[in-house]
C-alpha cells in the first residue's frame, strides 16, 4: 500500500472526525 494512500486516508479520517465533532447533525447522517 502506497504511503501517499495512507496519508490521504488518515487525512480524510481526521476531517470526518472534525466534522462529526463540531457538527453532530452531519455526524448522525
Amino acid at each position: 500500500m502506497p504511503i501517499s494512500y495512507v496519508l490521504l486516508s488518515a487525512k480524510y479520517f481526521e476531517l470526518e472526525i472534525h466534522f462529526s465533532y463540531h457538527m453532530p447533525v452531519f455526524g448522525r447522517i
